[in-house]
């Protein structure tokens, strides 16, 4: 029995992994097809993330210090709604997919690491 319970747990773990990865992937495509939609509407990039890029290549040492403020920016764009609808739209879709994939990715390192934490928790 204690076979068949370790092969379950492993299945579970790498099929939730792989659902979420998937998920994962399909939401950052979402995300590339809303930043591409919306520099042809607007004229400008999603994140403002080109001008940055072109100095982190010249100067690649200024990506420790100013990753944090990148990030926030990525995030903030991310939850605040866009007046255009088509881009709204796009922007709900990757964010439905990115956080379904995260949720399960999360779920199973969780599951992964359960029953290697009570092993510890009850050797001691």
């Amino acid at each position: 029995m204690g076979d068949g319970l370790v092969a379950a747990w492993i299945q579970v773990t790498v099929a939730l992994w792989v659902v979420g990865s998937v998920a994962w992937l399909i939401g950052l495509a979402q995300q590339w097809r809303l930043r591409r939609r919306f520099a042809q509407k607007m004229g400008k990039d999603l994140y403002g993330l080109d001008e940055l890029a072109n100095r982190y290549l010249e100067r690649p040492w200024l990506w420790l210090w100013e990753a944090p403020s990148v990030a926030r920016r990525m995030l903030a764009v991310g939850t605040t709604p866009i007046a255009d609808t088509e881009l709204e739209a796009m922007r709900r879709t990757f964010r439905r997919w990115i956080t379904a994939g995260g949720l399960c990715i999360v779920i199973a390192v969780i599951w992964f690491l359960a029953p290697v934490v009570w092993l510890m928790i009850t050797s001691w």
